[in-house]
């Protein structure tokens, strides 16, 4: 849901269902796409999803460290050992090069991790419409509010005017 909030995925899958509290429109998007996943041979599938995933886990473990190494200072509401940290860095690496050196499944590894290239241009892509037309939006609001300032004030020097007619007409009814 934070995603589709954020315009990485559609914003129609965002929002949170009023009687359970719970991003209903998002865990069906979910279950759909897995349930796609049974359409296709478990064999296939498993490799590239498995590549990507301990990419994925390879990447968070070395941010850590890079956060630890840059950023020391940081309050963390949990710091995670450093030796744990290498430790796992290191196995997960060893998942994502170990199976390159398998015949059997090395093309699926490398098909795995060919996609990456393409979400990230995907993913690049998306982001730079989405600034582009959250820039627009910002100036149309801008204009709006501007716009609805200069009828606020025009409508607020009407009522002023009344008010001063009505005045006028009271001072008038007073003298008689």
């Amino acid at each position: 849901q934070s995603t589709a909030e954020t315009g990485i995925f559609p914003s129609c899958i965002s929002g949170i269902n009023k009687t359970f509290q719970t991003p209903i429109k998002a865990i069906i998007t979910v279950v759909a796409t897995m349930c796609s996943y049974l359409l296709v041979d478990a064999q296939l599938l498993i490799p590239f999803l498995s590549t990507v995933e301990w990419l994925f886990y390879c990447i968070t473990f070395s941010i850590i460290l890079y956060l630890r190494y840059k950023e020391p200072g940081w309050k963390r509401p949990f710091k995670v050992p450093l030796f744990v940290t290498v430790l796992l860095f290191l196995l997960t690496g060893t998942f994502v090069v170990l199976p390159l050196f398998s015949k059997e499944s090395r093309m699926t590894t490398l098909l795995g991790l060919c996609w990456l290239p393409v979400a990230a241009v995907v993913y690049g892509i998306r982001h730079l419409l989405t600034q582009c037309c959250s820039k627009k939006l910002s100036t149309d609001k801008a204009s709006s509010q501007s716009s609805l300032q200069t009828l606020d004030s025009g409508y607020n020097e009407e009522e002023k005017d009344e008010k001063s007619d009505s005045k006028n007409d009271s001072n008038e009814f007073d003298r008689i």
